[in-house]
């Protein structure tokens, strides 16, 4: 038996790098990408979803067959972490600055944590370019 070797993140810049990032990018490459038909299993794959729950969707929306527009329907109803953070950040309209509560909203944080990290950095209102300093300093449980 082999032993693995599971490093566990010390910050949230660490999880959202390690966890958060690859699969939003494999995302949005996909949706950028797929101009046939997405099968089930894909679908499934990218959104960290049972196929079961795919299906399940599709039914109560009345897809029949999945593509790269009624795929977003999918995620927007789909229940993994991915699904939410991806919802949540649409729900606010992908602002140009989060607040410490946006932050907190979109990545189901301690809003305790969020703002001490914004203490310590200076930084109470982030951008795509400040959230990596900011993440660096949230713990993560």
């Amino acid at each position: 038996m082999q032993l693995q070797t599971y490093i566990k993140p010390q910050n949230f810049y660490d999880f959202y790098c390690w966890y958060i990032s690859p699969k939003l990018k494999k995302i949005d490459l996909f949706i950028k990408t797929s101009w046939r038909g997405i099968s089930v299993a894909t679908a499934a794959q990218l959104l960290g979803i049972s196929e079961c729950e795919v299906r399940s969707i599709m039914k109560e929306e009345k897809i029949t067959r999945l593509d790269r527009d009624n795929f977003c329907t999918v995620m927007k109803r789909g229940s993994s972490d991915i699904c939410q953070y991806i919802n949540r950040e649409a729900e606010l309209c992908a602002p140009p600055t989060y607040t410490m509560d946006d932050i907190a909203y979109i990545y189901g944080l301690n809003i305790e944590d969020v703002i001490k990290a914004g203490d310590i950095t200076g930084i109470h209102e982030a951008t795509a370019l400040t959230l990596p300093c900011l993440f660096y300093h949230i713990p993560v449980e």
